[in-house]
């Protein structure tokens, strides 16, 4: 989904496409904006859902990942912890 402010777009994750997600059996999201939640959140809906069945997400990607399409790649991702 996206919002639109002052010419800005904000690309985030619906609340049924996170649902959708841990039916799926889905490991990992990564979503090239600074955060998977709306641009407006307070609670952090969709980190709580996904990390509370041990999906990982990854924010802030941006289009060098092109560079590795149809390409074998390695990734290392290290997490911090929060209190949710």
């Amino acid at each position: 989904m996206n919002m639109k402010r002052q010419g800005v777009i904000f690309i985030y994750l619906e609340p049924s496409a996170a649902d959708w997600i841990v039916n799926h059996d889905i490991k990992c999201v990564g979503i090239d904006t600074l955060s998977i939640e709306r641009e407006d959140f307070t609670e952090g809906i969709i980190h709580k859902k996904l990390l509370s069945h041990d999906i990982g997400i990854i924010e802030n990607l941006n289009s060098n990942l092109r560079r590795f399409v149809d390409k074998r790649i390695f990734l290392s991702a290290y997490h911090y912890y929060l209190r949710i």
